[in-house]
């Protein structure tokens, strides 16, 4: 994990380092970068994996939905001051709303965030394959949310699930 820049956005990234050598047989090597960026906000709950940015919803049925309850916390002397909303969802069919902020202690800040799969959804596959970019059409939901943390300006949550 890599702790947060002030103004970057915290959560997972992957990229591509293309290196150039000297070597005839490997003029060009290319590796995966991947990781995820730490920082005063972080979420918790049921199917979230942390150290990937990750919610895990799994298989979900058409004619049941889901929702899926999550935590944001909010930590440090910005915490009381902190404003978060929904800047996006990928795909748009999920409902994301969050609650009103619960203050934990002095320092701690906690936001209930709601995840919806409403009955009825289309069927969709949204689990991005190894090494494949999470936010493209065919890989992981993508929600954003936006923040005033002076150092944290947004967050974002990859969501891997099928509708059936």
């Amino acid at each position: 994990m890599y702790k947060r820049q002030a103004g970057k956005s915290i959560g997972p990234f992957f990229t591509w380092l293309t290196l150039e050598t000297n070597l005839k047989s490997a003029e060009k090597l290319t590796v995966p970068i991947t990781g995820n960026v730490v920082g005063d906000i972080s979420i918790f709950g049921p199917g979230w994996t942390a150290n990937q940015g990750v919610l895990r919803i799994g298989a979900v049925s058409s004619k049941q939905g889901k929702v899926v309850r999550l935590n944001v916390a909010v930590r440090g002397e910005h915490a009381p001051a902190t404003k978060l909303e929904v800047a996006s969802v990928d795909p748009s069919e999920l409902k994301v709303s969050l609650g009103k902020s619960k203050e934990m202690g002095k320092q701690l800040v906690h936001f209930p965030l709601t995840l919806e799969i409403p009955v009825g959804t289309r069927p969709m596959v949204r689990i991005a394959r190894p090494g494949e970019e999470s936010d493209s059409p065919q890989g992981d939901g993508v929600i954003v949310l936006k923040s005033t943390h002076p150092d944290t300006t947004e967050v974002r949550l990859l969501i891997r699930f099928s509708v059936e």
